[in-house]
């Protein structure tokens, strides 16, 4: 079985490797990072800094202001076997973030943890999603972001593809002028090529070169202790290239989050 899954494991760390550089070869191009304030969704505490590490790391390097938003808890990271209690679990999440954030330059005044259950973004009773859409616009409204970074509307896992739709319902009625972009973390690792893709949710991706900060994502990973284990093997190795990949929102021809196209249903830590 443990050998079945690393094949299984290795064959994905390569089918993510290969469809990145298929998408940016075919559609992608080269960007700076700039000094317009961004604000950071992240679904589950680790998310942002796999997805955004660099370029939260660029960004405070020149003095813009980077704040971060989480979602969830993190509570189910580990499935039906926590290494500890539930409330342990959520503290250590915390804990790692703010850790991980630091290592980054971003202060702890400037994180927000909303604490709505993990694995239930995408079917949270409506009293539930009207609260978190409440918080999140409010938070939009504080920091006045020129750029909202979110889990793409097609990522696979549904924490994530509902992170992208309550994140963009938040920004439209924020009455913030913002512009959305998505960040990849499973679409491509849980899917072969791209299936179940549509060539426009590939439109608009954009490549940030972070060499220069690779250090500093790779130790704000490494601040996340409690989820190493919990990760597959080969699935971190993307997300220390030296560079990282976004998609313009405004670009992609639709996504779940818009047209209620099939959701793939997959556990976090497949």
């Amino acid at each position: 079985m443990k050998l079945a899954r690393r094949v299984v494991w290795e064959a994905r760390r390569y089918n993510a490797f290969a469809s990145f550089r298929y998408t940016l070869r075919c559609t992608g191009q080269s960007v700076e990072p700039n000094i317009k304030t961004a604000l950071i969704v992240a679904p589950h505490p680790d998310d942002e800094t796999l997805g955004c590490g660099g370029l939260i790391a660029l960004k405070r390097a020149m003095h813009a202001t980077v704040a971060v938003v989480f979602l969830t808890d993190g509570s189910r990271s580990h499935g039906p076997c926590p290494p500890m209690g539930t409330d342990q679990l959520i503290a250590a999440r915390k804990q790692e973030a703010t850790a991980a954030m630091d290592v980054l330059g971003v202060a702890p005044s400037e994180l927000h943890f909303l604490d709505f259950p993990d694995g239930e973004l995408g079917r949270l009773p409506s009293d539930l999603e009207l609260a978190l859409l409440d918080r999140l616009t409010k938070i939009i409204q504080k920091y006045r972001p020129a750029e909202i970074y979110v889990t793409h509307g097609c990522d696979r896992l549904p924490d994530h593809e509902a992170g992208y739709r309550l994140t963009r319902e938040a920004s439209n009625s924020s009455g913030v002028e913002s512009r959305l972009v998505q960040y990849p973390m499973w679409m491509m690792w849980l899917g072969i090529f791209g299936l179940g893709l549509r060539r426009g949710d590939l439109v608009g991706a954009r490549r940030v070169a972070i060499r220069s900060v690779l250090h500093k994502k790779r130790q704000a990973i490494q601040r996340y202790r409690s989820q190493h284990e919990t990760l597959p093997t080969g699935f971190v190795a993307r997300f220390l290239l030296p560079y990282e990949v976004f998609f313009d929102a405004a670009e992609a021809s639709g996504s779940p989050a818009n047209d209620g196209a099939k959701t793939f249903v997959a556990q976090r830590r497949n």
